[in-house]
């Protein structure tokens, strides 16, 4: 998804230089300042130690009148080149052919895994989208939360099995344990779905001599059905439920006592904190659990209901 998001509605990006001289960076300042041919889609350039940070503009489509008629994300260009089978220029010469040089293969790999590095390893994608106001500052917690834990099941490790087992172990006595899991699974597809329903909208609504949703009021409504029933999981764009609020207020309490006195009893209740300041969770699986069974906690005398 958020490749899609990138994809689609994108219109800048970050280039890292590795290294970049002091009389490199000056020239290159200088030249941007006079307009060199290929500055004109450079929007800032800046010294990053011994290198530094260029942020480009997407690519433009004119008309042969000269008219700007389309804006295409960069993302396009890296998709459509990529090549992840091609490996590391230090492989090369073990792939040579013997036709050509191989130092045109070593090359070709250098810019390939440099264009992975700027663009598509994960925290390059958050990067650009951040950007390109796509995700909000705030959000990125968020983010990275859902990824670290999709990532603990992208490959057998005994974290992932050890996640499944402690929701085995503490739900059943509670709640089903293949309820959770399952839930937490439809969970995720239903708040991804809705996103990329969203991003797509967005996408058609840039460009209205080019492109339409057939009908905007359908999808409409199934976003928002999308909205409504996977708003617990409380994804990107989404409010805390009381859950959440009740783990913030024993936070709150928790790192404000010197664990020698009593708990202070003058404290804000609940749920008068801001939403806006409600802490993020870091364990999507526990905290549907949560939601499920309810709880009160004994020390700070806070108090949270099933949501069902």
């Amino acid at each position: 998804h958020v490749l899609d998001r990138l994809l689609l509605l994108a219109n800048r990006y970050r280039q890292r230089i590795a290294r970049l001289s002091d009389v490199e960076f000056d020239r290159w300042t200088i030249e941007r300042s006079a307009g060199a041919n290929w500055a004109v889609d450079v929007e800032s350039l800046d010294r990053s130690g011994q290198g530094a940070w260029l942020v480009r503009r997407g690519h433009d489509l004119r008309d042969a009148a000269g008219n700007l008629i389309e804006q295409i994300s960069p993302y396009w260009l890296v998709v459509s080149r990529h090549q992840p089978t091609l490996g590391p220029p230090s492989a090369q010469a073990e792939f040579f052919n013997g036709l050509g040089d191989v130092k045109d293969l070593e090359g070709w790999a250098r810019e390939n895994r440099d264009q992975y590095r700027d663009f598509l390893r994960w925290e390059s994608m958050v990067e650009n989208l951040i950007l390109n106001g796509l995700l909000p500052e705030g959000e990125r917690v968020r983010l990275d939360v859902h990824y670290r834990f999709l990532c603990a099941f992208a490959h057998p490790t005994k974290f992932g099995y050890d996640l499944v087992r402690r929701s085995l172990s503490a739900s059943n006595t509670l709640v089903p344990s293949e309820h959770v899991l399952s839930e937490l699974a439809l969970l995720y597809v239903v708040a991804i779905s809705r996103m990329e329903l969203e991003t797509f909208v967005e996408f058609a609504s840039l460009r209205p001599s080019l492109i339409a949703v057939r009908q905007p009021i359908a999808m409409k409504l199934s976003i928002e059905r999308l909205r409504s029933g996977g708003r617990h999981l409380w994804f990107l764009g989404d409010d805390p439920s009381e859950y959440d609020f009740f783990a913030e207020a024993n936070k709150r309490v928790w790192k404000t006592w010197d664990k020698t006195s009593s708990i202070l009893e003058s404290r804000l209740p609940m749920m008068e904190i801001p939403p806006s300041e409600v802490g993020y969770y870091a364990d999507p699986l526990e905290r549907l659990q949560h939601l499920h069974v309810g709880g009160s906690e004994m020390t700070t005398g806070f108090s949270h209901r099933s949501m069902w």
